[in-house]
């Protein structure tokens, strides 16, 4: 990477970048993928939709689906937002992306967290 560039965003690009791990997909194998997924997916035709489908619904009966469904989520969620973040911090710690007294997980977020967020979701 060229000079000036801050070492964060070094770490977090070679980390990204990393030849290390011979399991990592090779872009084109990537894009392979895609494509090939692509042309499993069938063309779109509008003859294709239930047209005796009713054209709306009662949002109040998906309303009360919802409400009932995430009865009891809210806390076990909270639960998994931090055990992710604690996974995602030793991520970046141990990538040196930040220092160990650096807080990233704050109501006023460095720039530079959601690129240190898709390394770590990346290297994943």
């Amino acid at each position: 990477m060229s000079e000036g560039v801050p070492p964060a965003l070094v770490a977090l690009h070679n980390t990204i970048h990393s030849t290390d791990d011979p399991d990592r997909p090779h872009m084109n194998e990537v894009t392979d993928d895609i494509e090939a997924e692509g042309e499993t997916i069938p063309d779109y035709v509008e003859e294709d939709e239930d047209t005796d489908a009713p054209s709306t619904f009662d949002i109040s009966k998906l309303q009360d689906f919802l409400l009932e469904a995430s009865k009891g989520v809210t806390e076990d969620t909270d639960l998994q937002y931090k055990r992710l973040m604690q996974r995602c911090l030793k991520f970046w710690k141990e990538n040196k992306l930040i220092k160990e007294t650096d807080k990233f997980f704050t109501t006023a977020p460095n720039a530079l967290v959601p690129l240190c967020i898709c390394a770590w979701i990346m290297s994943e």
